[in-house]
């Protein structure tokens, strides 16, 4: 239910993802500009000195000769120039944090916008313009956003980090394999994560709570419908992971842009749609404009019905009522007959 109505509440807001696509477009050609000249040193190390694409070649090849402990020794060696490498892969790593800290913060500006625009829709059938409700809510973005972009990078870190400790510890057991393990556990504590947090920016636009009480009241009333929300945030994510890495090579990043403004608000709807579940309250997830006129159209059906009927039925009364008359006449004259004969038998007797 949750996954379905998402999705109707998203295919009637296109043109909330292509307004919300021109923020986030110039914010990520900011974004990859500011990146790449910070991973620019720790990229000329791994793929200049040490030379980290003939490396991947010759361990492929060598795999593909049986030797099926060419990646482990591969990953080895990595893991030894980049411990060897510490001091410029610390600094490296530290300004990666502080950019993507920055990144959170300004993509996450225009959640709290989103939301209030999909939920004046969803509960009134009220469609507010973007850029109002993007000054209106500006108080509220600031301190949603800070909060947002300061916890979740610090548990997305904690979260990474995990996943590249679990890496190092299964690549001896499991080789290449172990990528994959690690990166599918990144991605479920990461549904975890938000899956809490899922309902911070209802609870701040509804309730009017500050960003601390709204998100204590989010992770009370999550595990409630934990069942129903964890299932659903995985399943986006697992998808717009899925989608990025089949098609960021083929179409030069195009089609991953253009994802993360529909992730924002498919991601806004389902936070709406788990509110009002929560708070057994009623929604819309169609258009209310386009419901009210299939509504009117269908009543104006039933009158034209109606009014055709009544018609039809006043002439089968008169033809009901004509026949009736015509059958009285008749029956009249039947009756006066029989006085006539009467009279004049008795006037010949006399």
């Amino acid at each position: 239910m949750i996954i379905k109505d998402s999705f109707s509440v998203l295919s009637i807001n296109i043109g909330l993802i292509f307004k919300t696509f021109i923020y986030t477009f110039i914010l990520m050609i900011i974004f990859f500009a500011i990146m790449s000249s910070v991973i620019r040193p720790i990229a000329d190390m791994i793929f200049i000195d040490f030379e980290f694409s003939e490396q991947l070649r010759l361990a492929f090849d060598r795999w593909l000769q049986g030797e099926i402990d060419s990646f482990r020794a591969l990953f080895k060696e990595i893991m030894r120039f980049v411990s060897s490498e510490s001091s410029r892969t610390g600094i490296v790593a530290f300004n990666m944090i502080v950019v993507y800290v920055i990144f959170m913060f300004f993509i996450q500006m225009t959640t709290i916008p989103i939301t209030k625009v999909l939920y004046n829709k969803m509960s009134q059938g009220y469609d507010e313009r973007f850029h109002m409700s993007l000054i209106s809510t500006l108080g509220l973005s600031l301190a949603y956003s800070t909060f947002n972009a300061l916890t979740g990078a610090l548990v997305d870190l904690i979260i990474i980090v995990f996943g590249i400790v679990l890496l190092v510890l299964l690549f001896n057991v499991m080789n290449i394999y172990a990528i994959t393990i690690a990166i599918i556990t990144i991605l479920i504590l990461l549904a975890i994560r938000i899956s809490f947090v899922i309902m911070l920016a209802p609870i701040m636009i509804t309730e009017e709570k500050n960003v601390f009480k709204a998100f204590l009241l989010s992770i009370k009333r999550t595990p409630k419908m934990f069942s129903k929300i964890f299932p659903v945030i995985l399943t986006v994510i697992l998808a717009v992971f899925a989608i990025c890495m089949c098609t960021v090579a083929v179409t030069f990043g195009i089609i991953p842009i253009f994802l993360v403004p529909t992730y924002m608000v498919l991601m806004s709807s389902i936070s709406l749609i788990v509110y009002f579940i929560s708070q057994k309250r009623k929604y819309y997830a169609v258009n209310v404009l386009d419901f009210i006129g299939r509504v009117d159209s269908l009543s104006q059906n039933q009158i034209s019905n109606q009014d055709e009927i009544k018609p039809s039925i006043s002439m089968s009364n008169e033809a009901c009522l004509t026949e009736a008359d015509e059958s009285d006449i008749n029956n009249t004259k039947i009756v006066d007959e029989p006085d006539n004969t009467d009279d004049a038998s008795n006037t010949s007797d006399v």
